[in-house]
C-alpha cells in the first residue's frame, strides 16, 4: 500500500509479453512457496537447513549456466566456500556421530 504513492507517478502499464512473465513469475513463486511448506512438512528442520545455505552457491552457479556471469567480488567466493566447508563439516560430524538423517 504505501508504495502506491509513488507509484502512481512513474506508472507504465505493462505489455501483454509482460504480463504473461508476470503471471509465469508468479505461477513459478507460488509453487516455490508451496514446496518449501510441504518440505517442512515432510523433513525434519534440521535435515532442511543446509539446503536454505547452499542458495548463495546454486544462485552462483545459475548465474554462471544461464547468464555466463561469474561473481566479481573475492569476498563471494570466500563466502560460498566457508558455506560449502561448513555444510561438508556438519554433515561429517552428523554422520560420525551416528545423529545424521538417512538419504
Amino acid at each position: 500500500p504505501i508504495s502506491f504513492i509513488p507509484a502512481f507517478f512513474v506508472w507504465a502499464t505493462p505489455s501483454l509479453e509482460q504480463l504473461g512473465w508476470l503471471a509465469m513469475m508468479g505461477a513459478f513463486s507460488t509453487a516455490a512457496h508451496l514446496a518449501l511448506a510441504r518440505s517442512f512438512a515432510l523433513a525434519d528442520i534440521s535435515f532442511l537447513t543446509p539446503f536454505g545455505f547452499a542458495r548463495l552457491m546454486l544462485s552462483g552457479l545459475v548465474g554462471y549456466i544461464a547468464f555466463g556471469e561469474l561473481p566479481q567480488t573475492l569476498s563471494i567466493w570466500i563466502g560460498m566456500g566457508v558455506i560449502l566447508l561448513s555444510i561438508l563439516l556438519l554433515s561429517y560430524d552428523a554422520k560420525k556421530r551416528g545423529t545424521g538423517i538417512e538419504i
